[in-house]
């Protein structure tokens, strides 16, 4: 008997106070397998309290959730507003989403105490971003660039903004291989070879490359051949000076009109198999998923199939 009054006089109760009227949380530790662990439990699990009490506490001290350590920066996460500049650009969405009451709900629902920037400060931030970028690529070309050679595009974004990409390759003395985005802008005015030339000229001037071109290339769009001719007249104008009547060369130039200009291959054998597919009567994924729905809209009990479909589009008709 003795022994077990002095057993229970040692049975410490454990009790929360966080919300001392609402939480009926008690435990003697007798009753408990890990007193402390049961309570550091209970403290997560209904009251979303991570981490230690106090300094130096290390017996409820508890490893962080992945949204914490996100919005944290542990380890080798980013602190949360670069998270989300980061998560912004590369999923492509609107400046304006942080704005959007879901986008708040969600964040508070999954415990971030951070304060969200709004589409001007994402807008500001994106834009200091940027000139560090730039400032690193202007540093990092002088340094190993000697020689580069463009590839571009153009195409029409989800938002219907006419866009040109314009991507350079180079080797470094040390023959390390370097790639990088030199531009990416919206296309203002027209398509034109002459417009685009301009365009990648100042691209060009931008980061001291005029001089170190040495090809481009580009789809068999018909104003790539002409952006190419225009943009060697201006170099030509700039480095050779032939209509001053004394001539004063600022240096030489590698580039040389169409015959550096490079077919994309990717480009010719898309243009080879779309050729080869028409002439099976393959049609096309939106020709096919149409023809479906003019099915499924109309009820038709059996499909008949077009009388020019080939094998091909029978097989992309049955796969759908």
């Amino acid at each position: 008997m003795k022994g077990r009054k002095k057993k229970l006089v040692n049975n410490k109760l454990y009790t929360c106070n966080v919300n001392p009227k609402r939480c009926t949380f008690k435990r003697y530790a007798s009753k408990l397998h890990t007193s402390t662990s049961s309570l550091k439990n209970h403290l997560e699990d209904k009251h979303k309290i991570f981490g230690p009490k106090e300094e130096g506490d290390k017996s409820i001290t508890t490893k962080p959730t992945s949204l914490e350590a996100w919005m944290s920066g542990a380890g080798d996460q980013p602190p949360f507003e670069e998270a989300l500049l980061d998560w912004i650009v590369y999923t492509c969405q609107l400046f304006t989403v942080t704005e959007t009451k879901q986008f708040k709900v969600m964040m508070k629902s999954g415990g971030c105490q951070y304060h969200i920037p709004g589409a001007d400060t994402v807008s500001n931030k994106l834009y200091a971003r940027l000139v560090k970028v730039e400032a690193e690529l202007h540093a990092l070309l002088d340094r190993t660039c000697s020689t580069i050679a463009l590839s571009l595009d153009g195409w029409t974004s989800q938002n219907s903004l006419p866009m040109l990409a314009i991507n350079g390759k180079w080797l470094s003395p040390d023959f390390q291989l370097h790639q990088a985005c030199i531009e990416f802008i919206e296309i203002k005015g027209s398509h034109s070879g002459e417009n685009l030339a301009a365009i990648v000229f100042k691209a060009l001037k931008k980061y001291r490359l005029l001089q170190k071109l040495l090809t481009i290339t580009g789809d068999n769009a018909s104003n790539n051949d002409t952006l190419c001719q225009h943009l060697y007249a201006k170099l030509e104008r700039l480095y050779n000076n032939h209509l001053t009547e004394h001539p004063c060369y600022e240096g030489f130039m590698r580039f040389k009109s169409n015959e550096s200009k490079i077919q994309c291959f990717v480009h010719i054998l898309n243009l080879v198999v779309q050729d080869i597919l028409q002439d099976l009567g393959s049609s096309t994924f939106k020709d096919t998923t149409a023809f479906l729905d003019r099915a499924a809209k109309n009820r038709w009990k059996k499909i008949t199939l077009p009388g020019a479909a080939g094998v091909i589009a029978k097989l992309r008709i049955i796969v759908l």
